[in-house]
């Protein structure tokens, strides 16, 4: 039901009743909790959910000049998301915060490395602890854009993973056909709509007419 009332106003959070581990695997974990819910007039309902416990994450836009100075092109990646059954889902540079971490930024530029064999001089912060899906998942997402970048040693163990630069504006046309990850999706359109955030060289292109 609809109301008129502020919806920046903070609402009395649910009452957590027990918690129950169901299982594991890797850095997932899987809880079974019992909540008690505002129901109508000051009642309270219990309802019973499922939690999954994630690590946060970050993902990264990498920006760079076209070798020939026409466009501004971002770095996709392909690598297989077998829970969504895709060999090749395209999508940022990403990963998950590992124990100790607590730099977004430090995280990116590990991830940038490990998957990209990137480094990137220049860094900032598109938007802090997105929730990825708070219908169920704890895990919240850092999105982050890097430019400045030059070549370093990249992990073996992820050379499942491959990627190519992209003029930035056939990526945004892609969102929604070709790129389904979310947080792909709104990375790109952070950066396309905020580019004062950017220096002047990678806020437009200058494609040449044919």
């Amino acid at each position: 039901m609809a109301d008129d009332g502020d919806w920046r106003a903070r609402a009395a959070p649910p009452v957590t009743l027990s918690r129950e581990a169901v299982g594991a695997v890797g850095s997932t974990r899987l809880h079974r909790h019992t909540v008690e819910l505002p129901g109508v007039r000051g009642a309270r309902r219990r309802k019973v959910v499922g939690v999954v416990e994630r690590p946060d994450a970050v993902a990264v836009v990498v920006l760079r000049r076209s070798p020939d100075g026409a466009d501004v092109e971002t770095l996709l990646v392909r690598q297989p998301r077998p829970a969504v059954g895709d060999p090749a889902l395209i999508e940022l540079v990403a990963g998950k915060v590992e124990d100790g971490e607590t730099d977004p930024v430090a995280v990116g530029r590990r991830e940038l490395a490990e998957e990209a064999g990137l480094a990137a001089d220049h860094w900032t912060v598109l938007a802090e602890r997105l929730l990825a899906s708070p219908g169920y998942s704890t895990e919240a997402i850092t999105l982050l854009a890097a430019w400045g970048t030059s070549e370093v040693p990249s992990r073996p163990e992820d050379a499942h993973i491959s990627g190519c630069w992209v003029p930035l504006s056939d990526a945004l046309a892609e969102v929604g056909g070709r790129i389904r990850d979310m947080k792909t999706v709104v990375a790109l359109q952070l950066v396309a709509a905020d580019r004062h955030r950017l220096p002047p060289s990678l806020r437009h292109a200058h494609r040449r007419s044919p």
